[in-house]
């Protein structure tokens, strides 16, 4: 198992995409406001007040999207005094989003939120009903929550005053419950081949008694002889397949109003050599209508095939002999058609391997013969296939190109993440809402797993995150759109603007130096931190594993595993929560209402207030959060991870570009050549190594640490070390002054991502 000693700082470049805020609709205009109006002392009534607005939309179709349902706003029954609390989101980077969750209390004294007759909402107050918070405020309305509700009756002691509590769920919790996998890509994707008249997946159990068809209504497959059923697994767009040994499978099916044509498809797996035995034995016997009946294919020594025709009669009339391919020990798909030609029948024969093709092709025309239609297939019709694998058996009325469905052959081996995030979702007809963020990560095949599995199994092969309860289904956040983002909300302590202390942790709950990382099936790579702060050899082992469907064993299992590394050896404080009250400080619910989760949460002064701390702004990552709205208070309490890991680095313009992600190398260690007091405008800084400070204007300013005090660097002189370095200060100032051989390094320095690489053009 390879090993490495710590991630790299430098890898590749990449480009950026656009960073999005929620999703937020603009309110029709010259139309009454929704909702009631809240904390109207801080957002007095008029253009500035905020609105809350509670829905449901009773008797809504769920399959259906949501702009087709009818929503009843139900705000002025909300008691309030109860509170209104929704939970988006995760605990923390290492955490998989749980089911987002909403709670709130209805006034029911007219007995509407209960499933009586005497409801207006009757027979609609049902379990899963759509239900939706938002706010408007300025013109704009900003969904907060959306899932599906659920209504439980309540009284008090006296039994008159009636209320609902109303629990609500994202579409998470509902996708969570299924454990049952959904059909291999095979058995979904071939019944909408548009000229189907058979089909068995040939995927039934150990003890089957027959194959069941994959088509309704479909005959089913008969079963002779002793195959050794679900035992083959080496095709991966399918569950585990027959292998034959002794086995015969026979079916007939429906004659076709379409004439003139047949075609025949399987999936095969042969082993590594024939038997002499095996040499010019039948694996499919394809039965049709017309002058040509039969159309047998071979299996020949040496992984070669063979066509005959048998007329009518059992006469063999054509006999191509052992055709060149080379197919022993090859997982390929077959295919096999006929074709009429005026008088003449035109035989061909096409096989296509996973993944690493091994494709081969032969045409061939036959005189004086025809065929009307399929009729029926063999499958091993002597009972002598032993060790071969058959299975996704198609008959079709019409001939196609053996590449039809290749995606979908090999499993979207080789899929981007975002693509197979998406097709997931339309297929299982759910709902998938996007960013915009670019997706860079190339999947495996797709496994044989649950819907939600195998999405989120997609979203952290990206380092991304699926969450719920902003839209009708899941939303996904790519990797992209986390790192390198400019904050969403910036909170000053000074003004009070932190509800809560200011109340840093500095445990070791995320802490991870060693990672390993396996590819689903495939290979694994462990990447260990040795040299750092948080190394092995300086804390200890603190070790984590994943295993995910990547497409390759190498880049991806090392990137990630490195990133992981990355992100597990960030030595800083954490401040796992930061409390917001918009009802004390309603300046900051613009930047709250358009900020989603994952967003970048800046802390400003916060050593002006806990002058203990060290200087410089704290950046916090948004992985969820809990509001609580009541009559008074509007609160959210977010949940933090510290950002500065996802700093990727950025290719600067060509001239007076100051984006703070841009890509700055360090030296490999600077000190200062002489102390520098508080506040002093000049430093001198030894290089201990050959690499100088850049001197070039355009590349000011920058900031650095010296000591552990940030600076900004406005201009560096000198060709020699030391060079002397023009400075301001951050407040507050040091209170002591620094000493020579004080650590003089890049502030917050950015990593480069290893997501993709750009031509020299490019950067």
């Amino acid at each position: 198992m390879p090993t490495a000693s710590i991630a790299p700082l430098l890898a590749a470049y990449r480009k950026r995409v656009p960073h999005v805020g929620v999703a937020s609709l603009a309110a029709p205009a010259g139309s009454p406001l929704p909702g009631v109006p809240i904390l109207q002392q801080q957002f007095p009534l008029g253009s500035g007040q905020l609105n809350l607005v509670v829905e449901f939309a009773f008797g809504a179709i769920v399959s259906q999207p949501s702009t087709s349902w009818t929503w009843s706003d139900v705000t002025a029954d909300v008691l309030y005094a109860q509170k209104i609390t929704s939970t988006p989101g995760r605990a923390n980077e290492s955490s998989t989003p749980q089911p987002a969750h909403c709670a709130f209390t209805l006034l029911n004294t007219t007995g509407n939120y209960t499933r009586s007759p005497n409801s207006i909402y009757f027979p609609n107050v049902i379990k899963g009903t759509p239900v939706r918070v938002r706010f408007v405020y300025l013109g704009v309305s900003y969904t907060r929550f959306f899932g599906y509700a659920t209504f439980t009756p309540g009284w008090d002691v006296t039994g008159t005053f009636a209320t609902v509590s109303v629990d609500a769920y994202g579409a998470k919790q509902r996708l969570a419950q299924s454990d049952t996998p959904i059909a291999s890509v095979l058995t979904r994707a071939i019944p909408t081949l548009p000229n189907l008249v058979g089909y068995w997946p040939c995927e039934d159990g150990t003890q089957a008694t027959y194959l069941a068809s994959g088509l309704p209504g479909g005959s089913v497959m008969a079963i002779t002889g002793k195959p050794t059923l679900a035992s083959n697994t080496a095709l991966l767009s399918s569950a585990a397949l027959p292998v034959m040994n002794t086995g015969t499978f026979t079916s007939e099916v429906v004659a076709s109003t379409i004439t003139g044509q047949a075609q025949i498809r399987a999936c095969i797996t042969l082993p590594p050599a024939a038997s002499a035995s095996l040499d010019k034995s039948t694996l499919f016997r394809f039965v049709v209508a017309g002058s040509l009946q039969y159309y047998d294919i071979l299996y020949c020594t040496g992984g070669g095939l063979q066509v005959r025709g048998v007329n009518s009669v059992g006469a063999i009339i054509y006999d191509s002999g052992a055709l060149g391919f080379t197919l022993d020990g090859q997982t390929f798909r077959l295919n096999a058609s006929l074709v009429n030609a005026g008088s003449n029948v035109t035989l061909s024969l096409s096989t296509y391997g996973q993944n690493a093709p091994v494709a081969g092709g032969f045409t061939l025309t036959v005189t004086s013969q025809s065929v009307n239609y399929p009729a029926g297939v063999i499958v091993a019709p002597n009972g002598d296939q032993t060790n071969v694998s058959i299975g996704q058996i198609t008959i079709e009325n019409a001939f196609s190109s053996v590449f039809d469905l290749a995606a979908q052959y090999n499993a979207f081996n080789g899929e981007y993440t975002g693509a197979r995030l998406s097709r997931l979702a339309s297929e299982q007809g759910e709902y998938l809402d996007r960013t915009v963020g670019a997706t860079w990560q190339l999947m495996g095949a797709q496994e044989p797993d649950t819907y939600i599995n195998l999405m989120e199994g997609a979203a952290a092969t990206e380092l991304g995150v699926l969450y719920d309860g902003i839209g009708q289904g899941l939303t996904f956040i790519a990797q992209d759109e986390i790192t390198s983002q400019p904050a969403a909300i910036t909170l000053d302590c000074a003004l009070g603007q932190l509800a809560n202390e200011v109340a840093p942790v500095d445990d070791n709950q995320l802490t991870v130096n060693e990672f390993t990382a396996t590819r689903n099936s495939g290979s694994t790579f462990t990447y260990l931190d040795t040299v750092s702060p948080l190394s092995t050899t300086q804390i200890g082992e603190y070790a984590g594993q994943v295993s995910l469907p990547f497409y390759e064993d190498s880049p991806q299992t090392t990137d990630f595993a490195s990133w992981k590394v990355g992100v597990g050896t960030f030595n800083g404080y954490r401040y796992p929560s930061v409390e917001m009250w918009f009802h004390r400080n309603p300046e900051l619910l613009p930047a709250w209402l358009a900020m989603r989760l994952e967003s970048r949460i800046d802390i400003i002064n916060v050593a002006q207030v806990r002058n203990q701390l060290p200087p410089g702004v704290v950046s916090q990552l948004a992985e969820g959060w809990s509001e609580t709205i009541d009559q008074f208070t509007y609160s959210a309490v977010v949940n933090c991870t510290p950002y500065d890991p996802w700093r990727v680095g950025e290719v600067a313009q060509n001239t007076g570009d100051t984006n703070e992600f841009i890509m700055r190398p360090d030296t490999i260690g600077s000190t200062l050549a002489a102390s520098v007091a508080p506040g002093a405008t000049t430093a001198s800084v030894n290089s201990t190594d050959s690499l100088l400070w850049t001197v070039f204007a355009d590349d000011f300013p920058f900031d650095i640490s010296i000591g552990g005090a940030q600076a900004t660097v406005t201009g560096i002189s000198g060709s020699s070390s030391p060079q002397t370095f023009s400075l301001t200060w951050h407040t507050p100032l040091p209170t002591v002054t620094l000493p020579a051989g004080a650590a003089v390094q890049l502030w917050r320095p950015c990593i480069v991502d290893v997501l993709q690489f750009l031509n020299s053009a490019e950067i």
